[in-house]
This record gives structure tokens, sequence and C-alpha cells, in this order.
């Protein structure tokens, strides 16, 4: 999935973010720097998807590279496990 932001400050405006959908019903996804209101939308998204296929989503950080680091709004941890409904 590709994705533009709309943020003025924001000096990459375009992210992309790659699904995987797993036999088991599991979602993965992968991707490097995502603008806050791509983040935010994305969110709204596998929220969407977890609902609708009753699994959880489990979000498994990675380090973050160099060019990004001070442009990060997240906390990079190990694991995240969300349990929103």
């Amino acid at each position: 999935m590709v994705g533009r932001s709309k943020l003025q400050e924001e000096s990459e405006k375009v992210a992309q973010i790659k699904f995987t959908i797993l036999k088991d019903g599991s979602v993965k996804t992968d991707s490097d720097y995502i603008p806050r209101d791509i983040h935010e939308l994305a969110d709204k998204a596998m929220l969407e998807l977890e609902s609708i296929m009753g699994s959880k989503r489990e979000i498994i950080g990675k380090e973050i590279p160099l060019k990004y680091k001070h442009k990060t709004f997240c906390e990079n941890k190990k694991t995240i496990s969300l349990n929103k409904k």
C-alpha cells in the first residue's frame, strides 16, 4: 500500500506499507518511516481488519534507520500487543 501525506511540514510525503495475510488469518506489516497522518489512517485500517478477521494485532518493532530517527513519533519497542476492541 502506498500513501501520500497531506502534512505540509512533511519532507517525505510518500510512504509504503507491505501487508501480508497469513494462512492462520494473522496480518503482518512492514514499513520504514510513515508520516503521522498516514500512520493514524493505517492504525484505523488495521483495527478494522482485526475486527473483521477476529485476530489480534501484534507489532514487532525493528531498528529505526538512522535517517528517520529524528522524525519518529512512536517509541521503538520490541513487541507491542494491541488489544483494543
